[in-house]
């Protein structure tokens, strides 16, 4: 069981987790989920990628492995 004094402290610290507030925080912070790596879904770059190795990659993957099936692209 929490104490009336812990109880307190968790909602102060809950008060100053507000998340992220400027915009570069914002953009950073909406990147933390991002599936990323051959077999993503929706492929958004992460900083510092370059779109065009990770599709050449991924195309290469492809052509080698010849996956028939939604669960073999996985």
């Amino acid at each position: 069981m929490t104490s009336q004094k812990q109880a307190e402290a968790n909602r102060r610290n809950a008060e100053k987790s507000t998340g992220p507030r400027t915009p570069q925080g914002k953009t950073t912070a909406a990147a933390n989920s991002t599936t990323h790596g051959a077999t993503a879904t929706i492929y958004r770059p992460i900083r510092h990628e370059n779109p065009a190795d990770h599709h050449a990659i991924r195309a290469g993957l492809i052509e080698t492995w010849n996956p028939q099936t939604p669960q073999e692209y996985q």
